[in-house]
């Protein structure tokens, strides 16, 4: 909480991309990993190794990579809905407090799931494609 709080404090430009509500919203299943990542290329095979590690049942299970929202925002912004607001002052009991007056920050309010997917999915086909030697299916 520490290094939160120096960093809303300290007015440096930033975008802040929530857990929850936004990229929780992230979500995908293992059958999805399956056809579109597995088989594509060491990465590819990877992280749907990584993915299929992370839960003993996948029925009717899918999971949150939040860790993709801050990427999607760089790579574009447009598949976020975003506005600037006053950095929150975060409080010694981990709750939020706004001052209107702060420093302004981006914030992240809405991503859009499938292009956001779309995106690596596509490029990781594309990658198995054009590169001798990775495994398509």
């Amino acid at each position: 909480m520490r290094a939160s709080r120096i960093l809303f404090d300290s007015g440096v430009p930033l975008v802040h991309v929530p857990c929850l509500p936004v990229t929780d919203h992230l979500c995908t299943t293992e059958a999805e990993i399956d056809r579109f990542v597995k088989g594509r290329g060491a990465i590819g095979d990877y992280l749907s190794q990584i993915y299929s590690g992370s839960s003993d049942d996948h029925f009717t299970y899918s999971r949150a990579l939040w860790d993709v929202g801050p990427i999607a925002w760089l790579v574009n912004p447009a598949w976020t809905d975003s506005v600037l607001t006053s950095s929150p002052i975060l409080t010694a009991d981990g709750t939020w407090s706004h001052d209107p007056h702060r420093h302004l920050m981006r914030e992240v309010r809405y991503v859009q799931r499938n292009p956001i997917f779309g995106d690596p999915f596509r490029k990781l086909e594309r990658a198995a494609q054009v590169t001798p030697g990775l495994r398509t299916r």
